[in-house]
């Protein structure tokens, strides 16, 4: 995961032998099981089988909490995943150079970075 991107992650544990349909749905806020209420989604494949599939999503705003939960469906009906993930993104601010003078007239020069609390993204 980067301050403006982050990778997704699911699983396909059954298919009942249909052709299944995966999207991962994603945001700012957390849609639960309502397409409608989520801000934006990526199909993941039309015929997926069994395994793991992941994401990558980009143009995310830094230090920013991210929902996502991910949605199969077929002839059977639709099934959503049991909760919803979440992940922060990192901060997108540089580290800031700072130039300062000690009393004893030498240069000093230190970097002042920020500080960066991420969580990780797994379904």
């Amino acid at each position: 995961m980067t301050g403006t991107g982050a990778t997704l992650n699911g699983n396909v544990t059954s298919t009942g032998s249909a052709p299944t349909t995966v999207r991962i749905y994603w945001g700012p806020t957390d849609g639960a099981a309502d397409p409608a209420s989520w801000t934006n989604s990526v199909l993941m494949g039309t015929n997926m089988a069994l395994g793991p599939f992941s994401a990558n999503i980009t143009g995310l705003a830094g230090d920013t909490p991210y929902y996502y939960r991910c949605n199969a469906s077929n002839s059977f009906g639709s099934s959503w995943a049991s909760t919803t993930a979440s992940f922060r993104t990192a901060d997108n601010v540089p580290p800031a150079l700072l130039i300062t003078s000690p009393t004893n007239g030498a240069l000093y020069r230190s970097y002042v970075s920020n500080l960066i609390v991420a969580g990780t993204a797994a379904d």
